[in-house]
């Protein structure tokens, strides 16, 4: 058993490490569309934190609370990172100033659960809420953008 546990410790690592990697190739990218290589490249990083959470869970009995708080606050980051593709694969204006709006949940339910890391069952369930709003979004913009 512990030679699993050595096996799954080595491919959580490997994993973050492809993640980054996978983000640093993109943010090289000069070929394709570099607006959204570098909001992709922002959305891997983010990615990694959970992958974070589960290996400090591996080798630290209980992990760090802090980081579970930081990786259970990622469920809030992944709508408005799919709204911001969307608006950059629709050629509408993607500068951080008119985007940051959409993070401010985010930021939000990060200072929060720092603060409060009791409520983190309920705000984990507001941020599938929230990504689910978000996706339901993407769709309704798609879908009028078809026509």
């Amino acid at each position: 058993m512990p030679a699993m546990h050595e096996a799954f410790k080595i491919f959580i690592l490997s994993t973050i490490i492809i993640t980054l990697w996978m983000a640093f190739l993109l943010l090289q990218d000069k070929r394709s569309h570099k607006l959204l290589n570098r909001w992709f490249a922002a959305f891997l990083v983010a990615l990694t934190l959970p992958q974070m959470d589960l290996y400090a869970n591996q080798i630290v009995q209980g992990g760090y609370l802090k980081l579970a708080l930081v990786a259970a606050s990622f469920l809030w980051l992944k709508g408005p990172f799919v709204w911001t593709f969307i608006q950059v694969l629709t050629r509408k204006d993607t500068s951080l100033r008119r985007m940051f709006v959409h993070f401010i949940p985010w930021c939000c339910a990060l200072v929060v659960l720092l603060n409060a890391p009791r409520l983190i069952v309920p705000f984990v369930l507001a941020g599938m809420c929230h990504m689910l709003a978000y996706l339901l979004a993407c769709l309704w913009q798609l879908i009028h953008k078809r026509r």
